[in-house]
Formats: C-alpha cells, structure tokens, sequence
C-alpha cells in the first residue's frame, strides 16, 4: 500500500442539520446542530475547494448532517466539478433524495452514498427514526436513470438479520453495498457495547453465501482502511470495512490518548463552521482554517491547508493495529 499515489480525500460537512435522530451518528464527526449563522458560505466553501484542488486534493466528498437540507448544494457539486476534481462524490440518508434525483443526474456525480441499514421498516425506524419506504424508492429510480449508488450499512447485532435481503436489494437496483463497522464515538458508548458486531461474523455470512473474495479496495485517495471486496455469484459488489483489519496512523497520533483509535486517518474534513478536522474522534486538535481565510492572505490559507495535506500524504497504513476492547459474537 505504500507505492499507492496518496492524495487525500476532503469531506466538506456543508451543514450538520439532519432530519433524521439516528442512534450512532454524529453529524459529519461534529454531532450538534448549528447556528446557521455560523455556517461557512457558498463563497467560502468555494475559497476552500479552489485551494485544496491547487495544492492537490482530487476527491472531494460532500457530507453533513443531510447536504440536501443545504440549499445550494447542487451549485458547490458543480463548481467542484468545474474545478476539475477527479472524483465528486455526495452522502445522503435518502429520504429527501426523491425529488432531487433530475438535479443531480444533472450535475453528474461520480458516486451518490445513500446510508441505509435496514431493509424492514421496523429495523429502520428503530436504527434511523424514519419512514424508509421513500429511501428505496429514491435508490430504485437512480438505478433507472443512471446515477452510481453505493448503499452504506452499518452493521452491527440489531440488523445483522437484514444483511441478506440488503444484499439482495443491492443486487436488483444495481447498487454497490459498503458494510461498515459501528464506530465508538465518544456520547455512544453504550450503545456501541451493546451493539457492536465483530465482523468474522458477516464474512461467515459472505462465504455461506457463495460470496468469493476478491482483494482490496483502496479507499478514496489512497489513505484510510482498505476495503475488503467481495463479489456474489450473480456479480453484486460488495466491499468491508472492518476497523481490526488496520488502518492510516500518522507520528502525530502516538500521543493521543485514543490511539490506536478505530477510524484513525481517512481523510481532511472541514467542519460545517470552517475548521480543519484530521480524526473523526477529536475535537481537541481542530484547525481554525476560516480565520485564515478571512485574512485574505492567500499564502497562509496554502500553508495551512497543506500541513494537513502532508500529515495525511505521510502517514502509514498499519494492519491489525485496533483491537477492540468488548468482542462481542
């Protein structure tokens, strides 16, 4: 993995309001609702997106919170798109994903990630407190019209019994599926002891089910967990990301307190209030990168932006680094 060219993947929380109340997120590692007063302007998410492309980031990930509750999101997928971002990709929960789907078949994605761990309604509403029959509707007709969708599932005991008919969905939208371990955020530690799943549980699963392994999957920009990817015998992609497997640390981790954490480096967030956010468990080392900004001194912006640039470029993949410290079977 070290001769993979890394350039990092920037995730922009354009808002951390969501119209969901899931059990285990915070939104965009952030996990409270904004004044929106504070949010970062069109203007000023632009300002970042021309820098991190001019000091070399290729992949840009819009996130929240739920990005549709932003009014201009179709406009900054455009503008990043302009830029010339090799890679532009949008999150979403789903449930307002209906009636924009002629938008942003428009604007032209590389990948839309819809999160969906259920396929049962009541699974679904305990998981995310929502309806879920708008979420499958919306993913079948961007199947219709063309748009790439990668369905995330996070796994964990509750709904380890909807992975099957998941994959069966994935299969008949021709969807990507992605399973992710449930990451312990600090405010879920509960909830994560009760419900984390140790995942030589679902590649049992994959294995009585004809699943055959087919390698890794670098993840986007070259830094974060690889995903382990698997085929179906009727070619349903589905790829693992199971935090005991290893993942990017970098020499500034080892004081942490955390470390070794289960996300580690994946990627540059920038907050929905214009901070810098290298590790989705931290909030104790954020970047102030608006006040740069705000100096217009282009120079400093660069600068700032390409510390962190580099801490993630010069950082190493480390296998079977994070050990759980409750397995639960």
């Amino acid at each position: 993995m070290e001769n993979v060219i890394k350039t990092p993947q920037l995730r922009v929380c354009v808002t951390t309001q969501c119209n969901l109340k899931c059990r285990f997120c915070q939104a965009g590692g952030e996990g409270y609702a904004e004044n929106l007063e504070q949010r970062l302007t069109s203007n000023e998410i632009r300002q970042v997106l021309n820098t991190t492309k001019e000091i070399g980031f290729e992949c840009v990930k819009f996130t929240g919170g739920e990005p549709l509750l932003r009014e201009d999101i179709m406009d900054l997928i455009k503008y990043a798109r302009g830029l010339g971002f090799k890679d532009v990709q949008l999150v979403t929960n789903g449930t307002l994903l209906g009636q924009r789907i002629p938008e942003l078949k428009e604007v032209g994605l590389d990948l839309l990630t819809v999160s969906l761990d259920a396929i049962n309604a009541d699974v679904y509403e305990y998981m995310r407190g929502h309806a879920i029959a708008p979420v499958l509707d919306a993913i079948k007709r961007c199947s219709e019209v063309g748009i790439a969708v990668r369905i995330n599932m996070i796994v964990i005991k509750s709904n380890f019994d909807q992975l099957k008919p998941m994959i069966e969905f994935a299969r008949n939208t021709n969807c990507s599926l992605k399973l992710l371990d449930l990451i312990r955020l600090p405010g879920i530690e509960e909830f994560w002891e009760k419900e984390y799943l140790n995942f030589n549980e679902v590649r049992k699963l994959l294995d009585e089910m004809g699943g055959v392994y087919i390698g890794k999957e670098e993840a986007p920009g070259g830094i974060g967990a690889p995903l382990s990817e698997y085929r179906t015998k009727d070619g349903c992609q589905i790829v693992i990301k199971d935090s005991t497997q290893g993942t990017f640390y970098h020499e500034t981790c080892n004081d942490c307190k955390n470390y070794p954490c289960q996300d580690a480096l994946i990627s540059v967030r920038v907050t929905h209030d214009g901070n810098l956010k290298r590790c989705l468990i931290r909030n104790d080392n954020l970047v102030d990168l608006r006040t740069v900004m705000k100096s217009n001194d282009t120079q400093a912006v660069i600068d700032t932006l390409r510390e962190t640039f580099t801490i993630m470029t010069e950082s190493k993949y480390e296998p079977f680094k994070w050990i759980p410290p409750v397995v639960s079977i």
